[in-house]
């Protein structure tokens, strides 16, 4: 276990192995290799770092799609703890787990945010209380130059190099997400885990 490198480490890694393969798809339609899996990420984590530079513990409010899967492992190459905020849960519960994980800062999808309160989750207040970045806006202000070299790099640089460039790497112990129950019994708990717990768990789960 001690030899285990962070989650960020690990998935620049098994994606640049993938590379052209197969990579992730969500039910929208969405189709990616693992070298644009990349580059999407690290475009993402490259929009953020100046935004998120002062602030450890991010919130997030993303669907489970390719989109959100590169917002978490964005935040992660940046170093920073990932805190998926439980939408169904009540807006008291979401905003007391903000103040129990220190959150200032929540990264979202305004699209997603509209569907939550079609479906009568309304994040409004929750919103209103910190400072939102929404996804949608890093992807209009992306460079399709910038988008194109970073795809280049991906392809062609060794994962040494890419990792060495663009992801910060965390120690095992420092903790990686922050995991909330519901609060149905009282105010939502937050349980910590590291990167070597996460790691550990995706070790066991592939040996089986």
């Amino acid at each position: 276990a001690n030899s285990l490198p962070s989650l960020q480490k690990a998935w620049i890694k098994s994606a640049k192995e993938v590379g052209n393969g197969f990579c992730m798809a969500d039910s929208t339609g969405v189709e990616l290799n693992g070298n644009r899996f990349i580059t999407g990420t690290l475009m993402i984590a490259s929009a953020l770092k100046k935004e998120l530079s002062s602030t450890q513990n991010i919130g997030l409010l993303l669907p489970t799609s390719a989109g959100g899967s590169m917002g978490n492992m964005a935040l992660l190459s940046l170093g920073k703890t990932v805190v998926n905020l439980n939408y169904s849960s009540s807006q008291e519960s979401v905003l007391h787990a903000l103040q129990i994980a220190n959150i200032s800062k929540i990264v979202a999808s305004r699209q997603f945010v509209t569907k939550l309160k079609a479906k009568g989750f309304d994040m409004a207040e929750v919103l209103q209380s910190v400072e939102v970045i929404y996804l949608e806006d890093i992807k209009e202000g992306m460079s399709k130059v910038k988008s194109l070299w970073m795809l280049t790099l991906a392809k062609f640089l060794p994962t040494s190099v890419l990792s060495m460039i663009f992801i910060k790497n965390s120690k095992a112990d420092d903790t990686a997400a922050i995991l909330f129950s519901s609060g149905s019994e009282g105010t939502p708990k937050g349980i910590e885990l590291s990167h070597r717990n996460m790691m550990g768990n995706i070790k066991q789960t592939t040996t089986l």
